[in-house]
């Protein structure tokens, strides 16, 4: 196995100092994409929208994001795209509110993106987007602790819209539909159909849930709490918003860590269990699949000021699934066979740039310069 590496030329005019990126569809109408085209939606220390072309060297200022209640730029953020490339929605990752902007327009949106304060600042704002075969394009958002609805970005009509349960603490009694769990970061699957997330319920303690995207606009707008679909995968987990990918529109992976203090000592006698793996599910039907055991154990990452979040990061591409933290070795991994297949110390990539397949390192050091890295295995023969 190998890895490739190159930079990319400076970018002009500079951006200034970037704080976060995310991918950004290639700008494209034909068939055939250039092999290390990377284009980024970048945001700055100066709370600017940059579209960075970095095959070119090229950067362009978009627009500035200035009407964010309580944005705080020094802390980490959340830039999330629609597949379309049109749209995205930017917050502080531990915050509670975020905005929404047409890129192509360059304008903030008038859609309100609001959950409330309930602990808010312990768990990712709750934001992905899906495209429905009308090519509408949809916004999936936290609007409560306990609660996420979904709205047409085009028309600004909630989807979603039914009464928030309540909860009467004196009777001890809830509402129907009352759901105890507090909402994280969304993952949509390839095909748009699914939405998962590793929240957390209070003592505390955090389960991976699933549910079907389709249930929930044409037939059920409790879906999310309590409908058909919802399938709960891996409960009793240690840590919330922890690395998930998808392998493909039904499978999930999670890189998790069980609690101790909920597992079976039966089970753990007979090393039914393992303290910290990769597992993989089947989301229509919840079962599990496979799983990696003998992974590197995440960390969470602690700030002075920020509940402790973890800056893992987990990618699927090409039968592998690829591992890092800071603080431990970026790893390769074997889905078919369960096995390491290398790796490479002090590599923490920031950004997996899917369309081109490569890892990118920003160096804010070295006036932002972005290098690429590309793995790639050598021929059985070698």
């Amino acid at each position: 196995m190998s890895f490739q590496s190159f930079d990319f030329p400076p970018l002009h005019p500079s951006p200034g100092v970037v704080v976060a990126i995310q991918s950004l569809p290639c700008d494209t109408e034909t068939t055939t994409i250039p092999e290390d085209t990377v284009n980024l939606l970048a945001i700055n220390e100066e709370s600017e929208l940059w579209k960075l072309q970095l095959h070119s060297g090229q950067a362009e200022k978009l627009l500035s994001i200035q009407n964010i209640p309580d944005l705080n730029i020094k802390h980490p953020l959340q830039i999330v795209i629609s597949p379309n490339g049109k749209y995205a929605a930017v917050s502080n990752q531990l915050g509670r509110y975020a905005a929404l902007f047409d890129l192509y327009s360059r304008e903030q949106l008038p859609i309100k993106l609001e959950r409330d304060g309930y602990h808010s600042d312990k768990s990712v704002f709750p934001l992905a987007f899906t495209e429905i075969p009308q090519g509408r394009t949809l916004l999936i958002h936290g609007s409560e602790w306990n609660r996420l609805d979904i709205t047409d970005i085009l028309s600004g009509k909630n989807l979603s819209e039914r009464p928030s349960p309540s909860f009467d603490q004196e009777a001890k009694e809830k509402h129907e539909h009352y759901l105890e769990y507090f909402h994280g970061q969304l993952h949509v699957s390839p095909d748009g159909k699914t939405v998962a997330e590793t929240g957390w319920i209070w003592h505390p303690m955090a389960e991976t849930r699933c549910w079907n995207i389709e249930e929930w606009l044409e037939n059920n707008r409790w879906e999310s709490e309590d409908g058909a679909s919802l399938r709960c995968l891996w409960p009793s987990l240690l840590d919330w918003d922890v690395p998930m990918t998808w392998l493909d529109s039904n499978t999930l992976a999670v890189w998790g860590k069980v609690d101790e203090d909920m597992i079976d000592k039966e089970d753990e006698e007979n090393e039914e269990v393992e303290m910290n793996a990769v597992v993989w599910f089947d989301v229509k039907s919840g079962k599990r699949l496979g799983r990696l055991l003998s992974v590197p154990t995440y960390t969470m990452t602690p700030y002075t000021s920020l509940f402790p979040y973890t800056q893992a990061q987990m990618v699927a591409a090409n039968g592998q699934l690829f591992l890092w933290d800071n603080g431990i070795d970026f790893t390769v991994w074997n889905i078919e066979t369960g096995h390491c297949e290398t790796t490479k110390a002090d590599f923490q990539p920031d950004l997996y740039h899917a369309p081109s397949g490569l890892f990118l390192v920003h160096d804010v050091e070295h006036d932002g310069q972005y290098t690429a890295w590309r793995y790639s295995q050598l021929p059985k023969s070698s």
